[in-house]
């Protein structure tokens, strides 16, 4: 992989590097429809789909099947 590359993933927040690999890190650790409801229940007032739609891979059905 170029160098310039490799700085720039290195330098993304949302990319982590675990000494052999890169990976996405969302911006919040949910993994499932359980772990999404007991995150938007700490959130009464509301909270905005982008603050989890990168969660996992069906999260915006999970949030459409909670309306």
């Amino acid at each position: 992989m170029r160098q310039d590359k490799v700085l720039h993933l290195r330098n993304n927040p949302k990319v982590h590097f675990d000494g052999k690999r890169f990976y996405y890190k969302s911006k919040h650790d949910l993994n499932g429809k359980d772990q999404l409801l007991s995150f938007i229940r700490k959130y009464p007032e509301g909270l905005a789909v982008m603050e989890v739609k990168d969660a996992y891979p069906t999260v915006l059905e999970d949030i459409e099947m909670t309306k």
